[in-house]
């Protein structure tokens, strides 16, 4: 509406200005001269003109019918005075009036209005052609042709928007209507919008109960996980469900041995307790619905153990009222139950019993787990006992073929022919010690003192029991590295990876060599090194090796993608080889058994490279022959080459950041160096813009300051690295650089974070200005903040032209080492430029005032004062003057002029003046 009648409003203000201007113009240009002359006409235009101001006030005061009353009424009495006064009907102006009255009055008005005011214009021109033809006062006369037309004019106009007004009404009260159905709808919308709003609230409550039961449910999982005891697992899980779900009683079910019944082994509540210490027991499909859960192997619940017809009324429970027993399984086995008890009725909701179902699986999991970890030990137990009579086997083998025996005396030691032990007379004085490993008696120490000495005291005695052990020990080492004599090929190949490992070089020359070797040595038919990303996703091959004429052998540079690599996953996760036999059939190679058909591989082992805890690649070890197998001792020399290798890549890494550091900081100090050598701002940035373009190993390096007041980019500096100049592009570069720094949104950004920013891809127009990237041609860009006294001065930029580049972690912290130091020579320039333009202004003053005190004449200081203010600060000649108060000098008139133009200095005081 406020619309509406400001739109109603504009068409007034227009016509009542348009009217004011005019009368006042033709007051002033043609009355105003002769005002007595022309009473009759200012009276008029005064009429006119206050008329037309009333008007416009109603009109600004949105007052709109009575403002247009105003001017209706003003027009048609004008019309009228005029007529009467001025030439009747010939005087042109008195028809527009009338003429103009009625539009306004079909605007504003309704039909009788218009049809009246019609009527008005109507007996006015009849009246002054009346007038006109029978001579009064001033008016003239006209001709009837002219009459009738003037008449047919305003009946016809009248006419005209007489229908316009009526379509004009009708097409407002649709509108109106529309209006108000639209408002309905709106009505609508909000009802609506309100429900709607009811149900989110709803599910948004929804949403955060069901997050608090999965945040319990992860914590029961990540207890599960942890405890390997599995009645402590048990006792845990029972107890947190309890408490972070909030039901009174939960309890753990597990199925004996027969599958006959479920028997409680642990439980939350007072009345589980009593039946878990008198072995509470169900039988397995037959009783309550932990029965028919572990029969079944179905989830069963009972909202109301009223009316459930199976629930088992079990006295040590008189406070349930509803009851969920959810089968725990294990690879579609069925272990155990898991119940849960509620006070409340219909308490587990569908989200509720989803989350419990899915701990159920995950309770189910732990325990299996807990259950191989006690099998896993058992295992481990039997398997020392297995190896101990493996050990005793080996040495009976070994003792049966070869039993050598020394002696020693005074004279020395030496292997003797196998004869009777030592005979002493004193037992105190002969000692005789079994060496045992693991249960197997493998030798005997047989000592032997002379009658002069002392026997031997439980201390010495105690020693050699102790030493008999170690010496067990080491001959069982000896005889482990007569085993692995046949090895020795392989301990040789070792021994040179070591060797490589040790040797300084580059990292692409290492792991090449280490393949060689690996194939070579162990005959392999392929051996290669693939280098992981830091997100695991990919691996790049950086090495490779085949045995001649093999086929299918990988590029080095080729990417492989991880996420389907079950066996190099599984690498990553344990950190341990993985090998797999027969590779086209085993089922974890479904990703990349098709590319493995060409190799004509049959077994393939995987060997993490681990540096610092992570998986950072692996070695591939490709063999043909189906008969060939990798045992212990193989996976022991795997993990040692690996360990060598992962050490040498480590060192190498080290070595190169090191020689980069190195680098970066002779950069440094040779920037340093520039910036000491001179303050010459342009100079410096530009040996320093193209040092660090060299250090940094960009393409380019510019430089843009900030203007602290408008924030505009001004470029002040770019070169290239390599030295060379490109004139038009330094052109294009001071035309397009110089934007506000809004206009670069990656510059912005740096500026707001005062952090670096690298585009390590070619910029799109949402970071960097259309004209930057046609001229520039950047692939990769980074943008690093000038920080002076906590405050951005400018923004120093580095790109690459080449595709491929991008910029890496440490030569981002270079550059951003370089900026500190090269915002502080900017800084440092403009501090000495200040200084030289202080020291210059003071020595303008002391000359100027040593000039001026020269003379006592106020006339000739103040002339003095005039001339070299004039030329210090470059006004024109006659461009100044000095006028001063009436002063006590002698002959001082108290003004001073110097020039035509009449400008003055005028001080406060005699001193001042001085």
């Amino acid at each position: 509406m406020n619309r509406f009648i400001f739109n109603l409003r504009n068409p007034l203000l227009m016509v009542n200005s348009l009217a004011m201007i005019t009368a006042l113009g033709i007051f002033l240009y043609f009355f105003l001269p002769d005002v007595a002359t022309y009473r009759q006409e200012t009276l008029i235009t005064g009429f006119v003109f206050f008329g037309a101001a009333i008007s416009f006030i109603y009109a600004v005061r949105n007052r709109i019918q009575l403002s247009a009353t105003t001017f209706i009424t003003l027009a048609v009495a004008a019309a009228a005075t005029l007529g009467y006064s001025i030439g009747g009907l010939s005087n042109p102006t008195v028809y527009g009036l009338l003429f103009i009255a009625m539009p306004f009055a079909s605007l504003y008005f309704d039909r009788s209005f218009n049809r009246a005011l019609a009527a008005s214009n109507i007996a006015i021109i009849v009246a002054l052609y009346w007038g006109g033809v029978n001579g009064l006062a001033g008016m003239l006369p006209i001709d009837a042709d002219d009459f009738v037309i003037m008449v047919l004019n305003i009946l016809g106009t009248g006419a005209i928007l007489d229908f316009t007004l009526t379509r004009f009404r009708f097409s407002l009260q649709e509108a109106e209507a529309a209006r108000d159905e639209l408002t309905a709808r709106n009505l609508a919308l909000d009802e609506s919008r309100g429900e709607l709003e009811l149900r989110v609230d709803e599910r948004t409550r929804d949403l955060a109960r069901r997050a608090a039961q999965l945040e319990a449910s992860a914590e029961v999982a990540r207890e599960a996980a942890v405890i390997r005891n599995l009645q402590a697992l048990l006792d845990q899980v029972v107890n947190l469900i309890s408490a972070r779900f909030g039901y009174y009683h939960a309890g753990i079910f597990l199925l004996d041995e027969a599958r006959e019944y479920a028997v409680l082994q642990a439980a939350s509540s007072e009345g589980g307790l009593r039946m878990l210490a008198r072995g509470h027991r169900l039988q397995v499909g037959k009783v309550g619905v932990v029965g028919f859960a572990a029969g079944q192997g179905q989830p069963r619940i009972a909202q109301d153990v009223g009316a459930d017809v199976i629930y088992y009324d079990n006295p040590d429970m008189p406070e349930t009222h509803s009851e969920l027993a959810l089968p725990l399984k294990v690879r579609d086995e069925i272990i155990g139950v898991l119940d849960v008890q509620a006070r409340e009725q219909n308490a587990f909701t569908a989200e509720g019993m989803q989350i419990l179902t899915i701990l159920a699986d995950q309770v189910a999991v732990a325990i299996e787990n807990a259950r191989l970890l006690e099998s896993s030990r058992r295992a481990l137990e039997e398997l020392q006992v297995v190896y101990g009579q493996r050990v005793a086997q080996a040495w009976r083998r070994r003792l049966e073929t070869e039993s050598p025996e020394y002696r020693y005396d005074r004279l020395g030691i030496a292997q003797a022919a196998h004869g009777a032990p030592l005979q002493a007379g004193d037992p105190e004085r002969f000692l005789s010690q079994s060496i045992i490993f693991r249960d197997q008696p493998i030798g005997a120490l047989e000592l032997m003192r002379e009658d002069s000495e002392p026997p031997f005291t439980p201390e010495e005695r105690s020693l050699v029991e102790d030493i008999m052990e170690q010496t067990a020990l080491a001959l069982e080492n000896a005889r482990l590295v007569d085993e692995i004599r046949l090895r020795s090929d392989q301990i040789q190949l070792l021994q040179e990876i070591t060797s490589l490992a040790a040797s300084l070089r580059s990292e692409e020359e290492l792991l090449q060599e280490v393949a060689e070797k690996l194939q070579a040595g162990m005959d392999l038919l392929h051996a290669g090194v693939v280098l992981f990303n830091e997100e695991r996703t990919e691996g790049t091959v950086v090495a490779t090796a085949s045995r001649k004429g093999a086929p299918g052998a990988s590029a080095i540079g080729n990417v492989l993608p991880l996420r389907d690599n079950a066996p190099t996953l599984e690498v990553i996760d344990t950190h341990r080889p993985v090998i797999i036999y027969d590779v086209q059939n085993h089922p974890g190679t479904a990703a990349f058994r098709e590319s493995m058909k060409p190799r004509g591989t049959y077994t393939l082992a995987i060997i993490p490279l681990i540096t610092r805890g992570e998986v950072i690649g692996s070695i591939g070890l490709d063999v043909a022959e189906a008969n060939r197998r990798f045992d212990e001792e193989d996976l022991t020399l795997f993990n040692q080459v690996s360990a060598q290798v992962a050490q040498a890549l480590d060192s190498t890494r080290l070595f190169q950041a090191e020689q980069r550091g190195r680098q970066a900081a002779a950069a440094l100090l040779e920037i340093t160096q520039i910036a000491a050598s001179t303050l010459e701002l342009r100079q410096v940035l530009r040996e320093v813009t193209q040092r660090s373009a060299r250090a940094v190993q960009a393409d380019r390096c510019s430089v843009f300051l900030i203007d602290p007041k408008s924030d505009y980019l001004e470029p002040v500096m770019a070169q290239y690295a390599d030295g060379r100049a490109d004139e038009t592009l330094w052109q294009q570069f001071r035309t397009v650089g110089f934007l506000p720094l809004e206009a670069v949104p990656a510059l912005q950004k740096v500026a707001a974070t005062r952090q670096p920013l690298a585009l390590n891809a070619p910029p799109t127009a949402e970071m960097l200005p259309p004209s930057w990237l046609s001229a520039f041609r950047s692939q990769t860009t980074l943008a690093v903040p000038l920080l002076s006294q906590n405050r951005v001065i400018g923004i120093m930029i580095f790109d690459h032209i080449r595709p491929g580049t991008a910029f890496a972690p440490d030569q981002v912290d270079l550059a951003q080492t370089i900026a500190g130091q090269v915002a502080t020579t900017i800084a440092n320039a403009n501090l000495f430029e200040q200084t030289v333009r202080r020291a210059e202004r003071e020595r303008l003053v002391s000359e100027i005032t040593t000039k001026v005190r020269a003379s006592n004449d106020p006339r000739v200081i103040l002339q003095t004062a005039i001339s070299e203010l004039r030329s210090a600060l470059g006004v024109r000649p006659g461009g100044a003057a000095v006028r001063t108060q009436q002063s006590d000098y002698p002959g001082g008139n108290g003004a001073v002029t110097n020039g035509s133009n009449g400008h003055t200095i005028k001080p406060a005081s005699a001193e001042q003046e001085e």
